[in-house]
């Protein structure tokens, strides 16, 4: 049976390492590549209906920490997405894993641990580090992903468009949509979240950033 694999990662020599590391074992896989979050999102808004699973470095151009996540999900939720990133914090894996990843592979890993991760995910199931204790995250983590998870993808953009300090007229002229558009959009971010201004706002997309 051919898969077919998103890698979306800015380094060349990363993306040739998982293929080798996977080509050993599966020789029937086709391999599409991005090199930002947005040609990340292109490729797999036309190739839906055929891609098996997205690889996903958190840190890559115009992907913020998790919110790259959050938004794949968001959008194609029918679409498995696995992380892998440089961050092994465990407190970063497990609001990865919270927020719907299939698995989170640390780049530092050995090649043979990257064939394990991903035999394991391609046949369905999740993973992680050994040493990673999924129930550790707190109660306030647990509500701030709960209410992420309600935001459209178009709430997604505009959250992290209010986050870099963007004025709603801004925003409009990003998004090519009117200003009144997005007015409603953030007035409807507010009530999903549980917050009454921008600086509450930023502070959801903090809780997505990543250490670099």
């Amino acid at each position: 049976m051919k898969l077919t694999i998103l890698v979306a990662d800015d380094h060349p020599l990363f993306r040739a390492a998982l293929r080798e590391a996977l080509e050993e074992k599966h020789q029937q896989i086709h391999w599409l590549e991005a090199s930002t979050f947005a040609e990340c999102m292109a490729i797999t808004d036309a190739e839906q209906e055929h891609i098996d699973l997205v690889l996903l470095d958190l840190n890559m151009p115009d992907n913020n920490g998790l919110m790259g996540l959050v938004q794949l999900r968001s959008t194609f939720p029918a679409i498995a997405v696995a992380i892998v990133s440089a961050t092994d914090q465990p407190s970063t894996i497990c609001k990865a894993m919270h927020n719907g990843a299939l698995g989170y592979i640390p780049k530092a890993s050995s090649l043979d641990c990257i064939r394990q991760a991903m035999q394991t995910m391609l046949s369905g199931q999740r993973w992680v580090p050994e040493n990673i204790d999924l129930s550790s995250t707190s109660d306030t983590d647990h509500q701030a992903i709960g209410r992420l998870s309600t935001l459209t993808r178009q709430q997604l953009n505009v959250l992290g468009m209010i986050a870099k300090g963007m004025l709603n007229k801004q925003i409009a002229a990003e998004l090519n949509i009117k200003e009144t558009t997005v007015k409603t959009h953030i007035s409807e971010i507010f009530d999903k979240l549980g917050i009454i201004n921008r600086t509450q706002a930023a502070m959801f997309t903090q809780f997505l950033e990543t250490p670099q």
